[in-house]
């Protein structure tokens, strides 16, 4: 569980396509961790509005809306692209499309757990300027007009674990 007052947010990936390739996950313009293939990160963070977003070959974008003392679940996933992969973004939670969310209790374990140093937070750093002026792009053209686009909402947060389910 997160700190008392504090969210979490464990984001997986547990697809096997584009193994070679590492996601980085922003909060903002923030660099909160990197997915290799088959890897979770887990965040702890302030309650309230975030909105985390990782690029490849095209932009990816996941708002949450966070209560305090909640557990939230985020899946990252590669598709073909025409050159590189392409990453997507989903809020895991009961009743979502797909198995994952079903399998998570058993695939958790299986994944090796990430984190950031500071050589990559610098380095993030530096390319900063350019990802936030294509992420402020995607916002306002593709991301927030689509009245379908997938979000973490307050209620898919859980009060336990999966893995202790």
């Amino acid at each position: 569980m997160p700190a008392a007052g504090k969210s979490r947010v464990v984001f997986v990936r547990p697809n096997a396509l584009a193994t070679a390739i590492t996601f980085s996950v922003h909060d903002g313009e923030k660099l909160i961790g990197v997915l290799p293939y088959s890897a979770y990160f887990v965040y702890d963070c302030e309650p309230g509005h975030h909105l985390f977003s990782a690029s490849m070959e095209n932009v990816a974008m996941l708002e949450a809306d966070l209560l305090a003392d909640r557990i939230y679940y985020a899946k990252v996933s590669a598709s073909m692209g025409w050159v590189v992969a392409e990453v997507k973004m989903y809020s895991l939670h009961p009743g979502c499309a797909g198995d994952v969310w079903a399998k998570l209790p058993k695939i958790l374990p299986s994944m090796r757990e990430t984190t950031i140093t500071d050589e990559m937070i610098e380095k993030d750093r530096q390319g900063i300027a350019k990802y936030k002026e294509r992420m402020d792009k995607y916002y306002a053209e593709k991301y927030k007009p689509n009245a379908k686009r997938e979000q973490i909402l307050a209620e898919h947060g859980q009060s336990q674990p999966v893995a202790g389910r």
